[in-house]
C-alpha cells in the first residue's frame, strides 16, 4: 500500500522539477526593445505590380522625408482588397522590412534580417490612403527572429509616410 501512495508523490515531484527547469530556461531571456523611424517613399501605381484586387510593392524607406536621403530599409509586400465599410476600403497587407545593416556589420539588423508585418490598411472610398495607419510586427528572420511590436504610419506629404516602429526581441 505504501508503494502505490508513493507513485503519485513521485509523479508530482517530477512535475514540479520539470516546471522549475522550464522556468529556469525561460529566465535566461533578456528582452531588448528597439525603436526606429524611417520615411517610406510610396511608389506610384505605375511602379507597382497590380493584379485583380491587389498589388505587390517594394518601397524605399529613407532617413528623412526626402527621397534622395540615405536608404535605411526596404518595405516589400502585397496587399489585397478585403472589404468595405460605409466610408473606407479595407485592405489586408502582408509585408517585410529589410534593413540596411544599421549596427555593427553582421549585427541584429544585418545578414538580410527582416521584420514581418501584418495589417489592415484603410483607404477612402476614392482610394486615398488615410493619414494614419498601424501595422503589427509579427516576427522576423535571422537576428530579428521572434520580434513583436508595432509600426505607426503617418502621412507626411504626398506619398511619404513617417514610420515609427517599436519592437522587442528576446536575446
Amino acid at each position: 500500500m505504501a508503494r502505490s501512495n508513493s507513485i503519485p508523490l513521485l509523479a508530482g515531484c517530477l512535475m514540479v522539477a520539470a516546471m522549475f527547469c522550464l522556468v529556469q530556461a525561460g529566465s535566461e531571456c533578456t528582452v531588448k526593445t528597439y525603436k526606429f523611424t524611417v520615411f517610406q517613399q510610396m511608389n506610384e501605381p505605375a511602379e507597382i505590380e497590380v493584379f485583380p484586387k491587389g498589388m505587390i510593392y517594394q518601397n524605399a524607406a529613407t532617413k528623412t522625408e526626402v527621397a534622395s536621403s540615405d536608404l535605411y530599409a526596404t518595405f516589400s509586400g502585397l496587399y489585397f482588397t478585403f472589404g468595405k465599410s460605409r466610408t473606407t476600403n479595407i485592405l489586408q497587407d502582408v509585408s517585410n522590412i529589410l534593413f540596411v545593416d544599421l549596427e555593427e556589420e553582421g549585427g541584429t539588423f544585418g545578414n538580410d534580417a527582416r521584420l514581418y508585418t501584418r495589417s489592415q490598411w484603410y483607404t477612402s472610398r476614392k482610394d486615398q490612403d488615410l493619414r494614419s495607419q498601424t501595422a503589427a510586427i509579427v516576427g522576423g528572420s535571422k537576428g530579428l527572429a521572434g520580434a513583436y511590436g508595432t509600426i505607426e504610419f503617418t502621412l507626411v506629404k504626398g506619398n511619404v509616410y513617417r514610420c515609427d516602429g517599436v519592437f522587442s526581441l528576446c536575446n
